[in-house]
């Protein structure tokens, strides 16, 4: 181990010392992902518990009600275990923790907060019976109350100027709503910051009166055109005579226009063209430039008169706002129903409070001894400051509630965990920022970092230390340091692949996919993703199992998205490559097409005068009619009857009987609950048996039920009608909508997962990947219509629409892009740190530049890129750490062209798909970090194994006899171990391919200690030779990777020349002039045919060498012989063995003269010594498999197996001598159930 990973290993076991024995001590534990974080809160918890802390004295705060479930659950667990081994006195100590525990204060800070408030109703200003309304009902009620609100609203006088020029300067009601929403999230905020309204000045009149004279001045300019405006000898009248002669005109409309019409007319002179003009046509005393300068200030005069008066207009409405949220807050603390951020709030102020206050704050610290709060990196202010005085004694002869800062430390009361790395919920308040002066108060006598990662291979550590130590850089009040990982985690077995893949490469600098669409981008994206994890399941990659391995299944596979607008595109790679998957975060709910046909049908039933959703309800699974039908419906109801109109009478016909069927349930909806009406479409419908038409039925069936459940929370909470729930799902269904938690996962479901990087958070997956990161991905980061922030220690800004925002919220916009770039950093953080075998990354994203690209300085280049173009640009530099010439303004997407120093200065950037691989395989070599670069058509390679794994892959499991035990009935009942093995076994077998390549029957063998790659190459060890040892070695020996197994992939877009060909560039080219060339074809055909397919595969300089092994191998005495009988060339054999579908591309087969088979297989080698079969298992059960194939379908015996290599100047013909027990070894490979 280095030092540096003893030094880490030192600090990691001083923290988690620290954290069970110095119970006296204040901690603050920085704790990386993977870390082991929740290990020290719980020995932490058990430490207090046996040092005879009562769990009455303890308050552990969570972030989520999940969470705090898992670690009560834990705490039982270990609780439960400790109790066997202790001594009389400690035994009694932990049973009695044990009975306390259901009644500890383990629980998500909202919960300890109405604790509190519980228990002080009085102090608080409440009412005794204290009511919690979940999300459901609290967006129902604030959609009911702004309704309300909005109403009286449009009617007051004193806001009517405000909202009418408002309306005017692009101010829309949704806007307005929007802000709203917001400001309720945060309403303590706006109480403290906006003044009342009686505090803001009126709108002012607007009037554009100094304006006019300046207008008319330059009107009169364009009389100095010496050519008529009319005249069109030169491409038409004068741009700049057209936009001066313009302003007489409305100069004399804005004298005489009211303020409504004023605003759009100073909105087409701020906002008209500046045209250039041409110097011919003007008189030459005409001064064109000084003439467009004042055009150019009058343009921005109007504008900064509509933006002052937008401005005011802002300031109204958002007081007006405050008002409405103010009383909305104060009736819910009246009613004591309490929405969430009411229980912050409101136990936060009964500790500030002047007279209750002390009195509050004396009991608390007294019952709560000692307080515990886990990922602290997502708190916010009132969370800490809520903390702080409870944890923390006043300062001597305060006289109120001193600020956080000044509180003084009790010593062991605090216990702080949390990863600044991980923080991504500033929607929710939280703050960077705050964490990190939370730390800075601590001091560096609290502060202990946990860096061990006990998750992730070291290979997939070293990257994302590569990766993030680059782009996580402190940036005050926004971004943490990096903290490197260290891997802690013991290898098993070698890796099949590299653990570390990259897809999309090719769209670096001048690649592929750049200026294409975004929906043309995500398809190719999605269908490489696609198309990798169908190969790993296929190929049995291996994955971790306690101190052995097993193969990768589905459902060890989570592909990590950023929002829910990228789940239809990946949904449908998926249904198209017939990869099974699940949706699991509760925000992609109502995103897939069986809820989409539910909603449908509800729209339909609650309104019947929306025909689109009539018709779309039709159109759906739930009725299943046809374009044809619906059409032919229409026609029938031509004249006599209201077509879609299911309350008219209508025509006898299937579709009259649907529209009749929804008549019925419009009718029933005005008594039956939502989650009644939903549960009558699913059954009525038979939603759930048309789920078996589908290949996901299990997901379909277990999203209706959510829907279902939905449904009946929202009746339970609110009792509804149904278009007050219809509103609410399109609440839901919106991209703002924030839900974070992941759907329970059904563990008996093979199927890949899928989920947003937040409800990723606090899970680990064996293979991880990570895509459609190529938009923006924060809605921060864009431009958005309705904006609101609180700047740090000064008022509100908000934007609401056009010109409507408050004065200097540009800014504040500038300074919430700036933090939401660095979260952004932080979520691919997140997401790349959940893998623990397998880490897969797209780089997929459209190139595009902004036209001043080039001169910007990093600073201010990189926030503008997308996440996708942010790791593309970080891997090229680590790729090659030098900086383009120009130092100050480095080109965000130029990758230099070569990583040993040795490139012509003089040449520009290559930045080719093939160049860029070649430099990331060299990156990887150098830093001993395995990388793999997969091209958009090319299938995976890899470039090196984990490091310090030694030896070949340990078995997936073992089967154990089965041992019983009686019971009380007499009859044999399995032990949990071996039903635990029994059921692994099920799962390898259930997992198990029926479709096996003739080329990935190396996977499923130990050959011998040697490691398979998919397709059969081995792999070189990464160490001191790496990836250039491996090219180094001899031909024979088993460290080389060969490419030469690498047949029999999956030929899904491949031309016809190439399919079955995956070997090595050069391979390729020959294989396909033999597959096209005839056996007795002339040498003058040969290089035509080579030229051609070199340079299809990107090898033109080597043509000639293709040509000469071509001509060598037909001139084989085994080719001559085929040459002479009947034979086949790349002949497709496919046959059933042992209930497994085994497959591949023969390159010759020919019939012998005794009617037996003769296999003939071609291999390209870089060497003219005569080849060891030995050394090559893989090749000898390859074509033993083609054998057993020919064997099996034809009933005829194969005879020969034959290898022709190609070296550079020689043939040599190797026959497999041991066939029969070849084919022997193909058989038993094929029988193993892992």
């Amino acid at each position: 181990m280095s030092g540096q990973a003893n030094a880490a290993g030192d600090g990691d076991a001083r923290a988690r010392r620290a954290a069970s024995e110095d119970l006296d001590r204040d901690l603050f534990l920085e704790a990386g992902a993977g870390t082991g974080k929740t290990t020290a809160l719980v020995g932490r918890l058990l430490a207090l518990v046996r040092s005879g802390v009562a769990f009455s004295d303890i308050a552990a705060i969570t972030f989520t009600e999940k969470a705090a479930t898992e670690l009560r659950e834990r705490l039982r667990a270990e609780l439960a275990a400790a109790v066997a081994g202790a001594s009389v006195g400690e035994a009694k100590l932990l049973r009695t923790a044990l009975d306390d525990l259901d009644g500890a204060a383990v629980c998500t800070l909202h919960s300890f907060a109405q604790r509190i408030l519980r228990d002080h109703t009085t102090e608080a200003g409440l009412p005794p019976r204290l009511e919690l309304v979940d999300e459901i009902g609290a967006e129902v009620e604030f959609a009911e109350s702004w309704e309300r609100f909005l109403e009286g609203v449009l009617a007051e006088a004193p806001m009517e100027r405000a909202l009418v020029l408002g309306d005017a300067l692009g101010m829309r009601v949704a806007n307005l709503r929007d802000v709203a929403t917001l400001m309720g999230d945060n309403w303590d905020l706006a109480v403290d910051r906006i003044p009342a309204l009686d505090g803001v000045r009126e709108v002012p009149t607007l009037s554009a009166t100094e304006l006019i004279p300046a207008m008319r001045e330059l009107a009169a300019e364009s009389r100095r055109c010496i050519v008529s405006g009319a005249a069109a000898d030169s491409g038409g009248p004068d741009s700049l005579w057209v936009a001066l002669s313009s302003l007489s005109g409305m100069a004399d409309r804005l004298e005489a226009a009211e303020e409504v019409e004023t605003v759009s007319l100073l909105e087409e002179v701020a906002n008209g063209p500046m045209p250039r003009g041409r110097k011919a046509n003007w008189a030459p005393s005409f001064d064109k430039d000084g003439v467009r300068e004042r055009l150019r200030e009058l343009r921005a005069a109007a504008g900064d008169r509509l933006d002052a008066v937008g401005g005011d207009c802002a300031d109204r409405l958002l007081a007006r706002l405050a008002a409405f949220v103010r009383a909305e807050a104060e009736r819910r603390s009246r009613s004591g129903r309490l929405v969430f951020h009411d229980l912050l709030v409101q136990a936060r102020d009964l500790l500030r409070h002047p007279e209750e206050g002390p009195a509050v704050r004396r009991a608390l610290r007294a019952r709560y001894r000692r307080l515990l709060i886990d990922e602290f990196q997502d708190t916010d202010p009132i969370q800490v400051e809520l903390a702080l005085l409870i944890a923390c004694d006043d300062p001597p002869g305060a006289a109120g509630p001193p600020p956080w800062q000044e509180l003084r430390r009790r010593g062991g009361s605090l216990f702080f965990v949390g990863d600044p790395k991980q923080s991504l919920y500033r929607f929710r308040r939280a703050d960077i920022g705050l964490y990190l002066q939370v730390a800075d108060w601590a001091g560096p006598e609290a502060r202990e970092t946990l860096s061990r990662n006990w998750r992730s291979s070291a290979a997939i550590l070293d990257w994302v230390n590569a990766v993030f130590g680059r782009l996580v850089r402190p940036a005050s009040g926004s971004q943490p340091g990096y903290v490197p990982l260290e891997a802690a985690r013991a290898p098993v077995g070698r890796a099949v692949v590299a653990p570390v893949l990259l897809l999309g490469t090719a769209a670096l600098g001048s690649g592929e996919s750049r200026g294409i669409s975004a929906e043309t981008l995500r398809e190719a994206e999605f269908a490489d993703v696609a198309a990798l994890i169908n190969r790993a399941v296929t190929e049995r990659w291996r994955v971790r199992r306690g101190d052995t391995t097993r193969p990768l299944r589905r459902s060890d596979v989570c592909v990590l998205i950023p929002a829910r607008t990228v789940l239809g595109p990946l949904i449908e790679a998926f249904e198209a490559f017939g990869v099974p998957y699940r949706v699991e975060s509760s925000s992609l709910v109502y995103a897939t097409r069986p809820e989409a046909d539910l909603l449908a049908v509800l729209q339909a039933v609650d309104d019947p005068s929306d025909h689109l959703a009539t018709v779309t309800a039709l159109r759906s699974a739930a009725f299943g009619f046809g374009d044809d039908d619906l059409y032919n419906y229409r026609q029938l109801c031509e004249g006599s009857h209201r077509a879609w109109d299911y309350l008219s009478p209508q025509p006898k016909h299937p579709v009259a009987d649907a529209l009749a069927w929804m008549r019925e349930l419009h009718t029933e909806r005005l008594w039956r609950s939502p989650g009644e009406i939903v549960d009558r479409v699913v059954r009525d419908r038979r939603l759930m048996e048309l789920a078996f038409a589908e290949e996901r039925h299990r997901d379909t069936w277990r999203r209706l039920r959510r829907a279902a459940d939905q449904a009946r929370a929202f009746s339970d909470s609110v009792g509804g009608t149904l278009r007050a729930y219809l509103r609410w799902v399109e609440m839901q269904r919106g991209e703002g909508a924030r839900v974070v938690e992941a759907l329970a996962a059904e563990t008996d479901d093979d199927a890949v997962r899928v989920m947003t990087v937040h409800a990723a958070k606090g899970l680990e997956f064996p293979f991880v990947v990570v895509a459609g990161f190529s938009g923006t991905t924060a809605p921060s980061r864009g431009s958005r219509s309705s904006e609101l922030a609180f700047p740090p220690g000064r008022g509100a800004v908000c934007k609401l629409g056009g010109r409507v925002r408050s004065r200097n919220s540009d800014v504040v916009t500038d300074s919430e892009k700036h933090h939401a770039f660095h979260e952004d950093i932080r979520k691919l953080y997140v997401a790349c740190t959940r893998a623990e075998d397998y880490l897969a990354v797209s780089l997929y994203r459209s190139g595009r530049k902004p036209k001043d690209w080039e001169d910007l300085p990093a600073e201010a280049a990189l926030p503008k890129m997308t996440l996708a173009e942010l790791m593309a640009h970080t891997v090229a530099e680590i790729a090659d750490p030098r900086r383009s010439r120009d130092a100050a303004a480095p080109h965000p997407l130029t990758v230099a062209s070569a990583p040993d120093g040795d490139a012509d200065e003089t040449e520009g950037p290559d930045s080719s798909a093939r160049r860029l691989a070649e430099v990331l395989e060299a990156s990887a070599w150098r830093a001993g970090r395995p990388v793999e670069t997969l091209p958009q058509d090319a299938a995976p390679y890899g470039f090196g194994v984990e490091r310090g794994q030694p030896g070949a892959d340990l078995p997936g499991g073992t089967d154990a006899a089965r041992e019983t035990a009686g019971g009380p009935s007499g009859v044999g009942v399995t032990a949990r171990g071996d039903w635990e093995r029994e059921r692994e076994a099920l799962w390898d077998r259930a997992a198990r391919s029926p479709l096996v390549a003739a080329s990935g029957l190396a996977a499923l063998t130990d050959n011998g200690g040697s490691q398979s790659r998919p397709g059969g190459a081995h792999w070189p060890d990464t160490g001191p030779g790496g990836v250039e040892s491996a090219r180094a070695a001899p031909p024979d020996s088993p460290d080389r990777a060969d490419p030469g197994l690498a047949k029999d992939g999956t030929d899904g877009g491949e031309p016809v020349w190439r399919r079955g060909r995956y070997g090595t560039a050069l391979g390729r080219a020959v294989h396909a002039v033999l597959q096209e060339a005839d056996l007795d074809a002339p040498e003058a055909e040969l290089a035509p045919r080579a030229r051609r397919y070199a340079a299809a595969e990107g090898v033109e300089h080597l043509a000639q060498d293709a040509a000469g092994r071509a001509r060598a191998a037909l001139g084989a005495s085994t080719v001559r012989e085929a040459s002479r009988r009947r034979h086949w060339r790349e002949f497709y054999a496919a046959a059933e063995v042992d209930g497994r579908l085994l497959e591949g591309f023969i390159d010759l087969l020919y019939e012998a003269v005794d009617g037996s088979f003769v296999v003939v297989d071609y291999k390209t080698h870089d060497s003219d010594d005569r080849p060891v079969l030995r050394n090559k298992p893989g090749y000898r059960l390859q074509i033993a498999a083609y054998a057993l194939m020919v064997a099996e379908a034809t009933g005829r015996t194969v005879s020969r197996c034959v290898f022709v290599f190609l070296g550079p100047s020689s043939v040599h013909e190797v026959e497999v001598e041991d066939l029969d027990e070849a084919v022997q070894d193909v058989r038993q490979a094929l029988s193993r159930p892992a």
